[in-house]
């Protein structure tokens, strides 16, 4: 009844209701409980049914297991990641990881580290000795820190950058921009006015291997001011392409100026950008993503496909491939790449003719049907 499911979690919520001649607004709950033994677990509010599978699996994964697992947290900086911790918290325990403090294998079942460059760190040491032990990791750092505030950029000289170049991985000192696939944000004009405008620092990465069951649903990533990867081939050691700008995308190495209007000189370079890679060597595992904003709070609540990433990723990290071959169902943003400016004028112009166009068409062949009829001669 209503009370256990309060009980459970589960909290009441309006909804609209329309029948014949009448519109009502009602109260109800839809959402699901689960026991085993003395545990319990819930899913407050089903919002999207086709995600529910891989919701249930998490939940029923937390409480059959014989030990709850771990998940480790290294953070610099002051970003918000409260809506990482509700995701993680579905399904493992959630253990912060204290400056100073080395990361172990044995009390971890996998570690997110995340590094945007604006504080010293000294956690790249106790990563690198972590990932030597067998140590599974999702890696969020900047190759260039940013001051949000008053939209200045310098290179980040944590030591963050050069932890993987035993792996074949190094994350370059430098901001990536794609001048179509990015975001439109909202900025403050002179006089206090407030004005949108495409932002390529802003930008929504695709994903390279779509084979990769983590990324089966995902159709982009936004990240904010991201760093490019460059990879080196190293013996024994496995490296997967995971996400990339579009073609129309480049890089700033030098001279920062990410303000709306310093944007307006960038050109691209016809070639897309390595932004995230996967790395496997023995029973190491991890993930680079050039980005720690990846997992903030604004990023995650605007799309979707982020919080689908993120959770699929640390499921294929932390247990058992086979949750990843459930890859969560949430659908994101539907992207459009064109090839050339000359692409996106003749669809412009395409949705805006073309449909008049056929009305017109059609309207003339009946037109001319019915004047065909007027001058036939019947006979009894």
């Amino acid at each position: 009844d209503e009370r256990d499911a309060q009980t459970a979690g589960i909290q009441k919520v309006q909804f609209n209701s329309v029948g014949s001649g009448k519109f009502e607004v009602q109260s109800g709950v839809l959402g699901v409980v689960i026991r085993f033994g003395d545990k319990t677990e819930s899913i407050p509010f089903i919002s999207d049914p086709s995600d529910l599978e891989y919701q249930l699996t998490r939940r029923i994964r937390k409480i059959t297991g014989e030990k709850e697992q771990v998940i480790g947290i290294i953070q610099s900086g002051y970003s918000q990641q409260q809506i990482l911790n509700e995701i993680l918290n579905t399904q493992y325990q959630v253990k912060t990881i204290a400056e100073g403090e080395k990361p172990s294998v044995k009390d971890l079942s996998a570690l997110i580290a995340i590094d945007d460059g604006n504080s010293e760190s000294s956690a790249s040491a106790g990563l690198k000795e972590y990932l030597a032990q067998g140590g599974k990791a999702l890696i969020l750092t900047n190759g260039v820190s940013i001051d949000q505030r008053s939209l200045s950029a310098q290179k980040n000289s944590s030591a963050m950058l050069s932890t993987f170049k035993d792996y074949g991985v190094t994350i370059n000192s430098d901001l990536v921009y794609d001048l179509q696939l990015s975001e439109v944000l909202s900025f403050n004009g002179q006089g206090g006015q407030r004005y949108l405008a495409r932002y390529p620092y802003w930008l929504r990465a695709l994903p390279a291997a779509k084979n990769f069951p983590p990324l089966a649903t995902v159709k982009s990533i936004s990240l904010g001011w991201p760093s490019s990867l460059s990879l080196t081939a190293k013996s024994g050691i496995m490296q997967k392409k995971l996400l990339i700008t579009g073609s129309n995308a480049g890089r700033v190495e030098n001279n920062f100026d990410i303000s709306p209007q310093g944007t307006s000189a960038l050109t691209p370079n016809d070639k897309d950008v390595l932004l995230a890679v996967l790395i496997e060597k023995d029973d190491t595992r991890f993930v680079v993503v050039g980005s720690a904003s990846m997992v903030d709070d604004q990023f995650l609540t605007n799309n979707r496909d982020n919080v689908a990433f993120v959770s699929n990723i640390i499921d294929y990290l932390a247990v058992d491939k086979d949750l990843a071959s459930i890859p969560s169902k949430s659908v994101g943003r539907a992207i459009f790449e064109f090839k050339s400016p000359n692409d996106i004028i003749f669809v412009q112009y395409g949705n805006l003719l073309i449909p008049p166009l056929i009305v017109v068409i059609f309207a003339v062949l009946y037109l001319r049907k019915r004047r065909s009829l007027t001058r036939r001669i019947y006979v009894k």
